[in-house]
């Protein structure tokens, strides 16, 4: 069977290919932002939802998220990066236009409410496809050298573009909004155009799926678990707030988003750097720490500071290990492990809201953070399992190569001391 193969391409600057990744991802994730802020308030007034109706139909674009994930990590192997990335941006560019016919009022509620959750789940899928196929495309593009830099920027894009399209969509109603998304879509359906796609070579054979989970498993472990700490943030900063009598809550996910970004721009080069294990868990002890500041902070602005020191701790999480699982990863399953890996994070996200709600209500809010708090100590458990894995099946390699060296010389002094009447020649 004949696979694809991305590796870098020769005579091109790598940055270039990948800033033009990143903007695609900017305006992608946009389209995912852009209805988050006007679809609930629009649910509400239309319908006359509850709160739980609204909570089902917006968690369906995680949902489609988390099961599209791996599926469109396998698709990336088989039909490229760049196929992937348009199919996504075609299913965000749909979305709108489901949201659309949604506030057009020439359906009953039924179909309408249909349209939404169509769009939800379209949303999801579009995201998975174009963060996967943009994954892949930048380590194709950048080489695995520059792999985890690249990464990085891919990350700081999507975090932008989630920021800027709740930012904008926050000003409009659906029916705008609904314009925007197609319009951003479109852009980055355009940029998709201009970047050159990395190499493509045949590839034989294909690792077990099985493998390829086994050799995600430990990174995506590492960023699951540290993946609560942005949920707890995100989800219950501002309700802890308010229970404390303290104004300002709705700041924690922006001081959260300073630390993320400010991360990002300090250390981009370090997951290109070999032996990160120790700059890791500081990163987690980062994390955890500002989480209980966050929850024992006596003031709102020491709560402030314990948010963006836990953004600050949790943002390099995700290319450092992302990188550790490329190294033992074949370029053309990278995109399945992509997949499967990001898989890990969005079911983080999809039970940490749930876990933690349910703690809050039983043991109140600062045990949520608390237990927050120590799954992410957790994950520094995990990253150490990751790095001796790694650390051993590099021995392992070395061990086998060394052996089939000595088989070989072995060989060639029995081959040229044997007589030529001998049976075993």
């Amino acid at each position: 069977m004949r696979e694809r193969r991305m590796g870098s391409s020769s005579g091109r600057p790598p940055g270039n290919p990948v800033a033009l990744v990143a903007m695609l991802v900017f305006f992608g994730l946009a389209a995912v932002g852009l209805p988050l802020p006007a679809l609930p308030i629009h649910i509400v007034r239309r319908f006359g939802s509850d709160m739980n109706t609204v909570g089902w139909l917006m968690a369906m674009q995680s949902m489609a998220t988390l099961l599209g994930g791996p599926w469109a990590g396998r698709m990336v192997d088989r039909r490229g990066a760049r196929y992937v990335v348009t199919l996504g941006l075609v299913a965000m560019l749909s979305s709108g236009l489901a949201y659309g016919s949604a506030t057009l009022g020439l359906a009953g509620d039924r179909i309408e409410v249909g349209c939404i959750l169509a769009g939800r789940v379209l949303s999801g899928l579009g995201e998975g496809l174009v963060v996967t196929g943009a994954g892949t495309w930048v380590v194709g593009s950048a080489g695995m050298d520059k792999a985890g830099s690249a990464m990085s920027w891919i990350g700081l894009a999507m975090f932008g573009g989630l920021a800027a399209g709740a930012s904008v969509g926050a000003l409009w109603e659906l029916p705008a909004v609904s314009g925007l998304i197609v319009g951003a879509a479109i852009v980055g359906l355009a940029t998709t155009t201009i970047i050159p796609v990395p190499r493509i070579q045949a590839i034989a054979s294909r690792p077990p799926l099985s493998r390829v989970i086994a050799v995600a498993s430990w990174p995506g472990l590492t960023l699951g678990l540290s993946a609560f700490g942005f949920a707890i943030v995100s989800s219950f900063a501002a309700l802890l707030f308010d229970s404390r009598g303290w104004k300002g809550g709705e700041m924690a996910t922006a001081f959260f988003a300073c630390g993320h970004v400010g991360a990002r721009i300090l250390l981009w080069k370090l997951p290109d750097r070999g032996g990160n294990l120790r700059p890791t868990l500081a990163l987690i002890l980062a994390e955890c720490a500002g989480i209980l500041l966050i929850s024992a902070a006596s003031t709102p602005t020491l709560s402030l500071v314990g948010a963006a020191l836990t953004g600050f701790g949790f943002s390099m999480i995700y290319p450092i290990m992302a990188v550790l699982m490329l190294q033992d990863t074949p370029p053309h399953v990278r995109g399945t492990a992509i997949g499967i890996y990001d898989a890990f994070f969005d079911m983080a996200m999809g039970s940490a809201g749930i876990v933690s709600g349910w703690l809050a209500a039983r043991r109140g809010l600062p045990f949520a953070f608390f237990f927050a708090a120590s799954l992410v100590a957790i994950s520094g458990a995990m990253a150490i399992a990751a790095f001796r894995s790694r650390r051993s099946r590099l021995v392992s390699d070395a061990a086998a190569v060394a052996s089939r060296a000595w088989r070989n010389r072995h060989r060639d002094d029995h081959s040229r001391n044997a007589s030529p009447f001998d049976p075993e020649l």
